[in-house]
């Protein structure tokens, strides 16, 4: 049965989150861990469907290429890219397990994520060495590993001289942008003032002065951390952390 190659679009999303799933399981069985707890259960995927939906439309309206390969009319994988100021993503990559090592990914690649004017181009990936060879493939090659760790939230007090202000993105989007062009070598205005679950979970943490500090991001879309330029918070710190935060991040207090 021939496959067919296709734009996607926002009405693919369960279909290609399904085809993301069935490959996450697969490839959590082959390393021997539980890539999703529950990740079996029907009932358990029809709510993680629930709250992934946002997530996955987003990166649908987002994406600067979204294709996704069909056969038999049904979706058997999809790969997808977004640009932000000149930085190149492939977001996703997923081929169901028993239509992988077929050609399939090669032509998805080729399409999703083309070379462009991108200064840029990178791919957070798992540890499977094929799609890991064909990412090399493509020019890019590996950085450093990523971790993600995670705890319930705690309201906490903390005395401190910092002005803490609700974000204005009319107001602080240009200032954000700086900082994101300083910190990480591009803007994400894309992601943080469009129609991407960030925007909603986005707030200033710190204003002196009318000067930007520093953000916090609160949203579904985990980014990976930087380590070498700023570190992420899970709880407000104390007025000597917030001096270390700022000294990290290149801005002095007047």
């Amino acid at each position: 049965m021939a496959i067919t190659y296709r734009i996607g679009t926002i009405a693919d999303s369960e279909a290609v989150f399904q085809v993301f799933m069935k490959t996450i399981m697969d490839y959590g069985e082959r390393m021997n861990v539980m890539a999703v707890t529950g990740g079996n259960d029907p009932e358990f995927l029809k709510s993680l469907w629930r709250k992934r939906k946002p997530l996955f439309e987003f990166l649908a309206r987002d994406a600067a290429q979204f294709w996704v390969a069909e056969k038999g009319g049904r979706i058997i994988a999809y790969a997808r890219s977004m640009e932000h100021d000149g930085l190149q993503e492939l977001t996703e990559f997923f081929v169901l397990p028993d239509q992988q090592s077929g050609g399939v990914g090669r032509e998805l690649l080729s399409r999703a994520f083309p070379k462009t004017e991108a200064r840029y181009r990178t791919i957070i990936a798992t540890f499977d060495e094929r799609a890991l060879y064909r990412y090399m493939k493509l020019g890019v090659y590996g950085r450093f590993p990523l971790k993600y760790f995670s705890r319930k939230a705690e309201k906490v007090e903390v005395e401190t001289d910092l002005k803490i202000e609700p974000m204005q993105l009319e107001v602080h989007m240009e200032v954000i942008n700086r900082i994101d062009r300083e910190i990480v070598g591009h803007a994400r205005e894309k992601s943080i003032n469009g129609s991407g679950p960030r925007a909603r979970d986005l707030s200033i943490d710190a204003v002196i002065k009318s000067s930007v500090m520093d953000m916090s991001v609160r949203a579904v879309v985990r980014l990976p951390c930087w380590t070498k330029t700023i570190s992420q918070r899970c709880l407000p710190m104390p007025k000597a952390g917030w001096r270390r935060r700022t000294g990290i991040l290149g801005l002095k207090r007047h």
